[in-house]
Order: C-alpha cells, then structure tokens, then sequence
C-alpha cells in the first residue's frame, strides 16, 4: 500500500510535464510550454487551497519549467 500512496504524492508534481509533451507534440514547444506553466500554477492554487500548503515536489517542477522555457525560447 505504500507505493500506491507514493505514486499518488508523485503524480501531481509529473503532470505539468506530461501537459508539456501532450502539447508539445500537437502545437508546437512555445504553446506547450506556456500550457505547462500555466497547468502546474493552476495545480499550485489547487493544492494550496485544498491543503493550505504549498507542494515543494509541484512548485520545484513548475519552477524547473518556467527556467527550462524560458532558456528554450
């Protein structure tokens, strides 16, 4: 039972990058990484609102995204 509650803390954090690759391949990088950003800041609201806590694993992802974007473009 612990490595199904581990996957689904780890899920969360994983989603911005598979919105990523999903866009990415149908509308091109530029899109794909805007959707990603603005996929895992909608998360972070999410999931501070319903917790009261900011996720360290989700904001490290959308904070990587927001820097590996803004390198790609």
């Amino acid at each position: 039972m612990q490595k199904l509650e581990f996957i689904k803390k780890l899920l969360p954090g994983f989603l911005p990058l598979i919105v990523f690759m999903v866009v990415d391949s149908i509308l091109g990088t530029l899109v794909g990484i805007l959707f990603a950003i603005g996929f895992g800041l909608i998360e972070l609201i999410v999931i501070y609102l319903k917790e009261r806590v900011i996720d360290k694993f989700v904001f490290g992802d959308t904070a990587l995204l927001v820097f590996m974007g803004l390198i790609s473009i």
